[in-house]
C-alpha cells in the first residue's frame, strides 16, 4: 500500500480555491499553495481549510508539478495535484461549496437522499448521538455536535435502539467539516468493501 504525505493547505478565501481549480476534459486537478517539497507523482493528502469560513475537507490525489519559489504577487510557491477516479469526488464537492452550491451537486456521480436517520458516533474515546440528514450508496452528512477533522476514521451505528442495542455500525472516513442546511456536522464516506456497508443503508434508500 503507497503511503499518502499529509498537507495542511489554506486558502484564503473559498474563491481562491475555485480559481485555483482546473478541468481538462476527464481530467481535474487544483493548484494548492505551500511549500512542502512533494515530488512529482508522490500521492498526498490534502487537509484544506478557508481564511473565511471552518469548513474543512480531505482530498487525495497526485502532485503532476511544482512550483518551488513566487513568481510575482499573484504567483506563489505551489503544487499541483491532479485527481483520478473516486478521488475526484469530494474535490467536487468542494468545488460546488466554494461556489455555493449544494455538496451534491458536486457529486452526481451517487444520488443523495434527504433522510433524518437517528445515528451514534463512535470517535476519538467517545461515543455521542447524531442525524444522518442525507445519504447515498457512498456516503453521508452527519449532524452532530463533536469535533472532527478530514481524515479521521470512525465508526457510525445506524438508528439505534434503546440502551444502544440493535442497529447497524459501518465504518466511515470524514471527508469534510462544516454546517449544511443550518446544521453543524461533517461528511463522511464509507470505508471497506462495498459489500461490507450496502446491506446496512439499502433499507434506506429508495427502490
Amino acid at each position: 500500500m503507497t503511503s499518502r504525505r499529509s498537507i495542511p493547505i489554506v486558502f484564503p478565501q473559498r474563491r481562491s480555491a475555485l480559481a485555483a481549480f482546473r478541468t481538462e476534459g476527464a481530467r481535474l486537478s487544483l493548484f494548492v499553495p505551500t511549500t512542502v517539497p512533494a515530488a512529482i507523482e508522490e500521492p498526498v493528502t490534502l487537509s484544506v481549510t478557508f481564511g473565511d469560513c471552518p469548513n474543512w475537507f480531505e482530498l487525495t490525489g497526485k502532485v503532476r508539478w511544482r512550483r518551488d519559489s513566487a513568481r510575482g504577487m499573484s504567483q506563489g510557491a505551489g503544487l499541483g495535484v491532479e485527481f483520478e477516479g473516486t478521488e475526484k469526488l469530494p474535490l467536487a464537492a468542494m468545488v460546488a461549496f466554494c461556489a455555493g452550491r449544494p455538496l451534491e451537486a458536486g457529486t452526481a456521480g451517487k444520488s443523495r437522499y434527504q433522510v433524518r436517520i437517528p445515528c451514534r458516533i463512535r470517535a476519538l474515546d467517545r461515543t455521542v448521538e447524531g442525524e444522518i440528514t442525507d445519504l447515498s450508496e457512498s456516503g453521508v452528512y452527519v449532524a452532530a455536535k463533536i469535533r472532527v477533522k478530514p481524515g479521521l476514521d470512525l465508526k457510525l451505528q445506524l438508528d439505534p435502539k434503546w440502551l444502544g442495542l440493535g442497529g447497524d455500525w459501518v465504518e466511515m472516513k470524514v471527508v469534510w467539516v462544516g454546517d449544511k442546511v443550518g446544521k453543524a456536522g461533517f461528511g463522511a464516506r464509507f470505508s471497506g468493501a462495498t459489500a461490507s456497508f450496502l446491506p446496512a443503508i439499502k433499507k434506506y434508500l429508495p427502490g
